[in-house]
């Protein structure tokens, strides 16, 4: 419970320097962007992010409270999300030249933080509230957030304690609790449990209160807070800090509650600011596919193996057992080992794998092996990874044209390539996967390949023929006869178009008639 102090001269001194600071205002280009949102629903799913599902959103904030932001080049911490204001979200943005901004609202108080100060909540103004159940994936929530106030530093250590709270309940939790605590601690984050001590309040003395989580930023007219948009409007802030609920039971549905309000005046805004995204259920996800062999990206039947990695969001202090399902086009026990149907992760990890190992088959096209991931709330998958099973044998060179004229280039490839494979072409000391030749002719190439699984060749072929001339049976003939003309040589896979008569073959029969 926090002494509430309502001096007379301690409200004439907010006052005092609303009116004196208001003067130096300046408008510069801000470095974080705010825009205005009066939809709880979007705000909700802005930050809601893996394990969680939101609904039955109650939004109960001024217009204008609250709204969206993104930290373009800003000292926040958090690149973008929701901010929940006790004034106006467009006072967010800096450079801080005032210290005393001030948006007044004209709203009530909230109870349930009235409840926690141990307040009336007559004492309370301009209350910003945000709450929607939520089902969750595991056994536990959170997410991050960063509270700032212009209260900082003056009003450190007294009555001017604005105030929010993240307020939890549902099954297994007695009536409800607050999250947005000092790590490791049950004190609630507030300006009087964090700041470097009283400012000019100097009639209310307390000792400094976990000044790490503590930023300072300026007083209004202090460089470079004052020149710099980087810097946000309030004077002081926390560095961002996690709300975390634990002993939550999978599958059920929870009240989460963030408020904020104005104590003792409305003077001076609070804002409390949610990263996008944060709010998770400590749900498992699969890491990216991986091989046995560094570089290599796809597995390979006799020499290179998969691997699966199931990743927990935060350790927890025991196991951990993932349920997942296989898929894909590769047979379990014929195109690689069996595998379980679940995994252990244990207690103080954050992952745990499964090996894919390939057996060896005559050459066949890729396989695939996918994992599935399910939520034990549904049979839809939420997340699934893909590993490719390639063959070590039956690599071969493709031509772009197996026959070709003299002096015309010519491409040949070798398939499939496979990460990490090195190359040498022979004649024509290619290194690369690919070469582009122009033989006189017919050559054999050929390339060998050093990979992983060892070295081996591949060769191409590509036929040179001379470009065909015309001969003609005759070159007399009657007025009705008939003439035979034929490219020589003819070239196999070659086409033909002869002109005039549209002939496609390579030898044609053509009665010209009188010449």
């Amino acid at each position: 419970m926090h002494q509430f102090y309502s001096s007379e001269g301690s409200l004439i001194k907010k006052i005092a320097a609303i009116l004196i600071f208001g003067f130096f205002s300046l408008q510069v280009s801000a470095q974080i962007d705010v825009v205005s949102n009066n939809n709880g629903t979007q705000l909700a799913n802005i930050i809601a992010g893996n394990g969680v599902t939101i609904e039955n959103v109650n939004f109960n904030c001024a217009d204008g409270a609250a709204g969206t932001f993104n930290c373009v080049s800003c000292n926040l911490g958090i690149d973008s999300g929701i901010v929940l204001t006790t004034g106006c979200a467009y006072n967010v943005p800096g450079p801080n030249t005032s210290g005393s901004t001030s948006c007044y609202n004209f709203y009530p108080g909230d109870q349930d933080l009235a409840d926690l100060e141990g307040l009336p909540i007559s004492e309370l103004f301009d209350a910003c509230v945000l709450e929607f159940d939520m089902t969750v994936l595991s056994d536990s929530v959170r997410f991050n957030y960063v509270f700032a106030s212009e209260e900082y530093p003056e009003y450190a250590c007294s009555g001017f304690n604005d105030v929010f709270a993240f307020f939890i309940s549902g099954p297994g939790i007695a009536g409800q609790q607050n999250i947005a605590l000092i790590p490791g601690t049950n004190v609630p984050v507030s300006i009087n449990t964090v700041n470097e001590g009283p400012g000019l309040n100097s009639n209310n003395s307390c000792d400094v209160t976990y000044p790490e989580y503590y930023v300072d930023n300026g007083d209004g007219f202090t460089y470079p807070y004052d020149a710099s948009p980087y810097y946000l409007q309030y004077d002081g802030l926390t560095t961002v800090l996690q709300a975390n609920a634990g002993g939550l039971q999978p599958c059920q549905v929870y009240h989460l509650k963030l408020a904020i309000s104005d104590v003792g005046d409305e003077a001076y805004d609070s804002g409390v600011f949610i990263e996008a995204n944060s709010l998770n259920s400590n749900a498992v996800s699969l890491d990216s596919v991986r091989t046995t062999v560094p570089g290599v990206k796809d597995a390979v039947r006799g020499c290179v193996d998969g691997i699966f990695t199931f990743q927990l969001q935060n350790p927890v202090n025991q196991n951990t057992t993932v349920h997942f399902e296989i898929g894909g086009t590769a047979v379990a026990g014929v195109d690689y080992n069996n595998v379980p149907d679940s995994v252990i992760i244990h207690a103080g990890n954050s992952s745990a794998q499964i090996f894919i190992v390939p057996t060896v088959h005559p050459a066949q096209d890729s396989l695939t092996v996918v994992v599935y991931l399910f939520t034990t709330c549904s049979n839809v998958p939420y997340d699934s990874a893909v590993l490719l099973i390639l063959d070590t044998v039956g690599r071969a060179v493709s031509v772009s044209s197996p026959v070709i004229c003299v002096g015309t280039p010519d491409t040949l490839t070798i398939f499939p390539t496979i990460s990490g494979d090195t190359y040498s072409w022979s004649p024509g000391g290619g290194s690369l996967s690919s070469i582009i030749v122009t033989p006189t002719i017919t050559t054999t190439y050929t390339v060998t390949y050093h990979s992983v699984c060892g070295t081996n060749t591949a060769s191409g072929k590509v036929t040179v023929v001379q470009a065909p001339t015309l001969v003609t049976t005759t070159d007399t003939i009657c007025a009705e006869g008939t003439a035979q003309i034929s490219a020589t040589p003819s070239v196999n896979g070659g086409t033909y178009s002869w002109s005039p008569g549209g002939y496609t073959t390579s030898t044609i029969s053509v009665s010209p008639g009188i010449t």
